[in-house]
C-alpha cells in the first residue's frame, strides 16, 4: 500500500497526459464524474478539466487517473464517496464452467468423461443465453398454460361449490339424496 502511494505521488510530477482516444473530453470541456454513496445511490457531476491531477466534488478532492476514465460517447470516471481513488473497471473473463451448474450429488453420479467435458466448457453470456433459451432447460420448469389435469380440478371445484350453494339455499337436498333419506 505504501509503495502504491509513493508511486502515485511520484507520478504526480509528470504532466497529465490524456490519451488521444478520449480527446473529446477537451472538445466538450466536461468529464462526467459519478459519485457512488454508501447507501447504493449515486449522483452524476460534470466537471471541467484543468491541468490538475485531481477534481473537486462537493468540496472534496478526488484523484484523476487517466486509465480509470471510461471511454465512450460521454467519458466518465467513477468514485466512491470520500475515497480519492477512482474505481477502475477491468475486464475479466468468466471462470465459471458448466460443471458448476450441477449439484454435488449429481456430479458424484456423473461419469468422469462427462465431468471433464463440462469442466472445459466456459460459461459466458452467449453460452448462458443458449442454455436459457434451449428446450432442455425450459422443460425443467413448469410450462405456462393450463393442463388437462388443471381443467378437471377447476371443473370439479366449481361443481362442488354449485352443489354446496344448492344445498344451502334449499333448492336441492343433496345430503338427503346421498344418504337415501330423500323421498321420491
Amino acid at each position: 500500500m505504501k509503495a502504491d502511494l509513493m508511486q502515485a505521488w511520484q507520478d504526480m510530477d509528470r504532466p497529465l497526459e490524456i490519451p488521444e482516444n478520449i480527446s473529446n473530453i477537451k472538445k466538450k470541456g466536461k468529464l462526467k464524474a459519478v459519485l457512488h454513496y454508501e447507501d447504493g445511490s449515486y449522483k452524476e457531476f460534470f466537471i471541467k478539466l484543468g491541468a490538475d491531477y485531481y477534481i473537486t466534488i462537493k468540496k472534496k478532492k478526488y484523484l484523476l487517473i487517466p486509465q480509470c476514465i471510461e471511454r465512450g460517447k460521454q467519458p466518465a470516471i467513477h468514485y466512491y464517496y470520500n475515497n480519492p481513488w477512482p474505481i477502475e473497471f477491468m475486464h475479466t473473463k468468466s471462470n465459471l464452467t458448466a460443471l458448476e451448474f450441477w449439484s454435488k450429488k449429481l456430479r458424484d453420479l456423473m461419469p468422469e468423461d462427462v465431468k471433464e467435458t463440462l469442466a472445459l466448457v466456459k460459461v459466458d453470456a452467449g453460452v448462458l443465453h443458449a442454455a436459457v433459451e434451449s428446450d432442455w432447460l425450459k422443460s425443467m420448469y413448469a410450462r405456462p398454460g393450463i393442463t388437462t389435469k388443471m381443467i378437471i380440478l377447476i371443473i370439479g371445484a366449481v361443481l362442488v361449490i354449485i352443489l354446496i350453494l344448492l344445498q344451502v339455499t334449499g333448492t336441492v337436498d343433496i345430503l338427503g339424496w346421498i344418504s337415501g333419506a330423500a323421498g321420491g
